[in-house]
């Protein structure tokens, strides 16, 4: 085919390209937006989480000496709470994996490609702005277990603090002997709640230091 024919298809091809290049470019923009947004947001609910737990040490000592039965489900109340934050805190670490993953199995090697096309080089180099997705990822998702508790400790925190809160409630109980039905059924409640939320963490944090593979 003559350079005059392919000349006109070789254009169009090469504004389709980008395009498409334009429209990935701005999707992984917008992904890394919401993958900052997501880590503000545990940020938030980590402060939240220590103003919880210096509210419920500054009301301890009117809780601990009150004779009133029904102040001492504020801390089966606060050990609740403690757990919705880490739920809280979970969902917005496994929003992140899955940005992750996509951003990385998905997004560049498509961009990568697409460069690859315009500019007809197969060892075309990276541009700078993946230079993190690519290299960074190896010490961010390395698999020691010793780091579990170090990634993991916006996690952990609160579920410490329903732990905490929880032996406070049966503890204040069993002295004060207020001990009763409810209280059994909510105490259980919250066990299952807390085995739950210590399961999902292991398991989101074990997701969370996987590196990703096509």
């Amino acid at each position: 085919m003559s350079d005059s024919n392919s000349q006109p298809l070789s254009n169009n091809r090469l504004e389709r390209l980008k395009q498409t290049l334009s429209a990935n470019y701005e999707e992984y923009k917008a992904l890394r937006a919401e993958y900052a947004l997501h880590l503000s947001s545990q940020h938030q609910a980590h402060t939240l989480t220590s103003i919880l737990v210096g509210a419920v040490l500054t009301g301890s000592p009117t809780i601990v000496s009150s004779c009133e039965p029904w102040l001492s489900w504020v801390y089966i109340l606060a050990s609740f709470f403690f757990l919705v934050i880490s739920w809280t805190q979970l969902r917005y670490l496994e929003a992140n994996i899955g940005i992750r993953n996509y951003i990385i199995l998905k997004l560049i090697p498509r961009i990568e490609q697409t460069l690859t096309y315009i500019h007809d080089d197969p060892v075309l180099e990276q541009p700078s702005v993946f230079a993190w997705e690519d290299e960074g990822i190896e010490l961010t998702y390395r698999q020691e277990l010793w780091l579990v508790p170090i990634i993991g400790s916006r996690i952990l925190l609160p579920v410490a603090a329903s732990i905490t809160s929880l032996t406070a409630f049966i503890a204040l109980l069993k002295v004060r002997g207020w001990f009763m039905c409810s209280s059994y059924v909510a105490i259980t409640v919250v066990v299952g709640l807390i085995a739950y939320t210590m399961w999902a963490t292991l398991t989101v944090l074990r997701n969370a230091q996987k590196r990703p593979h096509p």
